[in-house]
């Protein structure tokens, strides 16, 4: 029976390691990871009112953001067969699901956010064979950067941004645009992904040799 606490407290001590090494990583990552979809918004704010606002428009994001995100499901694939990396293996899951959630079947907007939970439980008490790959800034900015984007479609989505100076008239642009850059971030990660799981490879042969 004296086990039982014990394995209690590990698992404890595995998520508090979890908060804080995500906390202290999100304190020091670049200022851009948080800017880059608001300038992306001010962008698209300006050019709607030019001959390029076609490009924003929903039916042409619409067959935008699958091709990015299906590119990079695929891409995701690929790295984890190169790699064969717990990390790469969640990520393709994500961007699986990601893609799913594109083609809107029944069930795919729902299922995607069970997917998040799910992986985000599944990192947690996986966080020491993965924390190589979220400890690479590059990696840990793009993934904040993708999710953040993703949070601002959301609350754009939900109209919790109505407040906002010419919002009827630009939030469908935005929020359509912002959803393909969040894509654009995540094939992105992969290849990021990809880059580093090379390195690391290459530097454990090294080591063994």
């Amino acid at each position: 029976m004296a086990d039982v606490p014990s394995r209690r407290d590990n698992s404890k001590g595995t998520a508090f390691e979890v908060f804080v090494s995500a906390g202290t990583g999100l304190a020091r990552l670049p200022i851009w990871v948080w800017l880059a979809p608001i300038g992306v918004a001010l962008i698209v704010i300006v050019l709607i009112h030019t001959p390029l606002s076609r490009v924003f428009e929903k039916p042409v994001q619409e067959i935008i953001a699958p091709v990015v995100i299906g590119l990079a499901a695929g891409l995701s694939l690929v790295a984890h067969y190169r790699l064969r990396k717990l990390f790469t293996l969640m990520l393709a899951c994500f961007a699986l699901a990601l893609f799913a959630r594109e083609l809107h079947f029944k069930g795919t907007n729902a299922g995607f956010y069970v997917a998040i939970v799910v992986l985000a439980v599944w990192a947690t008490l996986k966080w020491k064979q993965i924390r190589e790959f979220f400890g690479d800034r590059g990696i840990a900015g793009l993934l904040t950067c993708a999710f953040w984007t993703f949070f601002i479609t959301k609350l754009l989505d939900r109209h919790y941004l109505s407040f906002l100076p010419g919002y009827t008239v630009w939030h469908n642009y935005v929020e359509e645009t912002l959803e393909t850059f969040g894509h654009v971030m995540v094939f992105a990660l992969i290849i990021a992904t990809l880059h580093l799981g090379s390195l690391l490879q290459a530097r454990n042969a090294c080591d063994e040799a």
